[in-house]
């Protein structure tokens, strides 16, 4: 870490990543919803806003944190490979005479144009998992609620 400080770059870029990944499937939530608003006339010129969630919207709201979720897990195991790739290239290329380097550009492109379907795929098989996670777990506290 001291030799390299590039690395502590790639958390940072990354959370910028994640910052505008969020915001932008936000808007995304906003504007699924916004789609079902409907002004309803509450006499004397006054008007109120009432949302009812079609399935296709529910649906469309499922997907859309469906992908959410895989794509926060994308970054977190791309930022991941890119610190494994330069601590392994760190530890072979150090020896009792020198101390090795770490490239971490060489991590990014590696990550960008090798592994990027793996890394993707590995990604989708832990969002499934907290899908599930996140099912049992509403399970198990409607169970409990009930007693």
């Amino acid at each position: 870490m001291v030799a390299t400080k590039r690395i502590s770059l790639v958390t940072i870029l990354y959370f910028f990543v994640g910052c505008i990944v969020f915001i932008m499937c936000g808007v995304g939530f906003i504007g699924i919803v916004s789609t079902n608003v409907k002004l309803i006339d509450n006499g004397n010129g006054k008007y109120g806003k009432e949302i009812t969630l079609s399935n296709a919207t529910t649906a469309m709201l499922c997907f859309m944190g469906f992908g959410f979720i895989w794509i926060t897990n994308y970054i977190r195991e791309k930022t991941k490979f890119i610190y494994m790739i330069s601590a392994t290239q760190f530890y072979f290329t150090s020896n009792r005479e020198t101390t090795g380097e770490a490239s971490v550009m060489a991590g990014i492109m590696i990550s960008y144009f090798k592994h990027a379907g793996s890394i993707a795929l590995g990604s989708l098989l832990h969002t499934f998992v907290t899908v599930l996670r996140i099912i049992v777990d509403a399970l198990v506290n409607a169970a409990e609620g009930k007693g």
